[in-house]
């Protein structure tokens, strides 16, 4: 959770998230939503037929067929929207024209689809190798602009990212993109993994 006032959620949103006695529950269409899915763009059936409750794409391209299947098969997906992988050198965060130009784009593509029944949240970039700094970089500046565009057209669900577990990547965005809802970690092979990564990032 971040330093969003949580006393000052809107309950009538259609996805947010609730602070509890034992930490934080993501809340959908007013009930307690617990995600279980995958990742990908095709075999939707076969994962409800499982039990899955949950799509995430790594694109939005085709997004409007994937969340249309989607809400066929009663799955909520987490759409992704890719952004430049932040390097010292990159510079599409020192370029006024084509971050302007991304930005149209992201206005389009919320406002068209923010609405959505399938739609769960928003996942703003990929394991972006969030710097660590005292003060706010180009970056930083974009990223949270980026943020900040999204909640302004689609007040009615959360925005996150997600990254590779690093303690100092989280330390850093809690730090200077406290207006992101949420941070989800990508954790890959071993299952049993997963709890020790967690408790080296909490501790």
């Amino acid at each position: 959770m971040t330093k969003r006032e949580i006393n000052e959620l809107d309950e009538t949103r259609t996805v947010y998230i609730k602070k509890q006695d034992k930490g934080f529950t993501l809340i959908r269409n007013g009930a307690p939503f617990k995600i279980k899915g995958a990742t990908g763009n095709s075999h939707l059936d076969a994962l409800a037929a499982i039990g899955a409750n949950t799509l995430r794409v790594y694109d939005y391209e085709n997004i409007k067929s994937i969340l249309d299947e989607a809400q066929q098969h009663n799955l909520a997906v987490i759409v992704d929207i890719p952004l430049a992988k932040y390097t010292d050198d990159a510079n599409f965060y020192s370029d006024e024209i084509q971050i302007a130009r991304f930005r149209d784009t992201l206005k389009k593509l919320v406002r068209t689809y923010k609405d959505h029944p399938a739609l769960l949240f928003w996942n703003l970039g990929n394991e972006l190798d969030y710097p660590l700094v005292l003060r706010k970089n180009e970056f930083i500046k974009t990223f949270n602009g980026f943020i900040d565009l999204i909640h302004k057209e689609d007040p009615n669900h959360p925005v996150g990212t997600s990254i590779i577990p690093s303690k100092t990547e989280t330390l850093s965005i809690h730090l200077h993109s406290p207006q992101l809802d949420l941070i989800g970690f990508n954790a890959f092979g071993n299952l049993n993994m997963i709890k020790p990564l967690l408790n080296k990032i909490t501790s």
